[in-house]
């Protein structure tokens, strides 16, 4: 069976809030997504990848909307030291533009970054609204992206 996460995470990959807003936010989320069997906050050092799971799919280049697949792995083993990403900055090879990993189109949720709050195993029918994610990003200090993964 799928299991459905719901996953918060700053766009700024670099972005860690303060301790007291991470139980703020973490409450807030507990309240607006009550069937989640967990609700938990984590501060990495360095940046990661979360990934959507089940729905994977190679990123595009956001200038000519190729695909990646012919570079993107090798771009993120030259961005990994071991424990986690380091420089982000690439140039893409299909048409020359200069970007970070981040900033590809990820189709399905992939994001990189510090910090992440996840609703695990929870109804995707209790989607926060708009004004709650704008709530929670008042709540952290930073623009958030918000989305569903599946397991």
């Amino acid at each position: 069976m799928a299991e459905h996460h719901f996953q918060l995470v700053p766009v700024d990959p670099r972005f860690y809030p303060a301790p007291d807003a991470i139980d703020t936010a973490q409450a807030v989320v507990r309240a607006l997504i009550p069937s989640a069997e967990e609700v938990h906050a984590s501060c990495r050092p360095g940046i990661h990848f979360f990934d959507a799971g089940e729905g994977f799919e190679e990123p595009k280049c956001p200038f000519c909307d190729a695909d990646t697949a012919p570079w993107w792995s090798d771009a993120m083993s030259d961005a990994w030291d071991g424990t986690h990403f380091n420089e982000l900055r690439i140039t893409t090879p299909c048409c020359g533009a200069s970007t970070s990993l981040d900033q590809l189109r990820y189709p399905n949720g992939d994001r990189f970054g510090s910090f992440i709050i996840e609703a695990a195993l929870a109804d995707p029918a209790e989607n926060p609204s708009s004004e709650q994610i704008s709530q929670l990003q008042s709540i952290l200090g930073c623009q958030l992206v918000a989305y569903w993964i599946t397991r």
